[in-house]
């Protein structure tokens, strides 16, 4: 005869019924690793059984689901436990309160980043792993659409958000001697200060973040400045791209609109 492990009251508060679940075995909830989940059909009540540091065997309660009539549990291929609901015929996934995520990419210019010390990190363009790119931060060269993959010591895999990228900060345009905002952030007329190495066209452009063109015009290269104003009051505030190009290359720079 083997005696259980656990055992709980029933009918005077509530419960009524052992709904059996598993040992969690996977990697995004490591507070839960190890220890059985069950639940009580009439109370709604997800349990934990597990070992304490001197091996004994502890129960506790860690959810509660208010008259959604647990009637089952699952376990998927990568080990993450799910809810079945008989009265509304929703399933659930189970999550503690330190879930494994990678959360959101951060962005300062052409700097995207993550949070530190998730694990290890692999960063992405276009779905395309980009070489060598495995820290937490990375800066962003071309346009596309990034995200990062995070794999923490337990071999669970999870992903960021994807950010699009406009508009880098590069300097490709050789013949540009200068090129001065102000001000910059602006907030009615943004005055742009420039000159070149020869009398080429080039094209001025202002972009918005998800890279639809604002303002365009002509201008032609000269050796000596020369002030262009824009009347901007009719933007909306935001991040903004200043780009100069032509057919050798472009040169962009972030712009701030704020208000007057």
């Amino acid at each position: 005869l083997t005696w259980p492990v656990s055992s709980y009251a029933h009918l005077s508060n509530g419960n009524c019924g052992v709904i059996g679940g598993y040992v969690y075995r996977g990697c995004q909830n490591p507070d839960l690793y190890g220890k059985y989940l069950y639940a009580d059909y009439c109370k709604g009540s997800i349990r934990m059984l597990g070992l304490d540091e001197n091996d004994n065997y502890v129960d506790s309660i860690i959810g509660q689901f208010n008259n959604y009539g647990i009637s089952a549990f699952g376990e998927d291929i990568n080990g993450e436990i799910y809810v079945a609901s008989e009265y509304n015929d929703i399933i659930y996934r189970l999550e503690g309160t330190n879930y494994f995520t990678a959360g959101e990419i951060m962005v300062e210019g052409n700097q995207l980043s993550v949070s530190e010390n998730l694990g290890e990190y692999q960063w992405y363009i276009n779905n395309r792993i980009i070489e060598g790119a495995t820290d937490n931060s990375f800066l962003a060269t071309e346009r596309g659409y990034y995200f990062v993959e995070v794999t923490n010591s337990e071999g669970c895999t999870v992903t960021t958000n994807t950010f699009f990228v406009g508009f880098v900060n590069t300097f490709e345009v050789n013949n540009l001697n200068k090129l001065s905002i102000n001000p910059n952030p602006f907030s009615t007329k943004l005055n742009i200060n420039l000159s070149f190495q020869n009398q080429d066209s080039y094209e001025i452009g202002v972009y918005n973040l998800i890279g639809q063109k604002v303002h365009q015009q002509q201008i032609r290269g000269t050796t000596y400045n020369q002030n262009l104003e824009i009347d901007v009051s009719d933007f909306p505030n935001g991040i903004y791209f200043l780009k100069v190009s032509n057919e050798q290359g472009e040169t962009t720079r972030k712009l701030v609109k704020t208000s007057p």
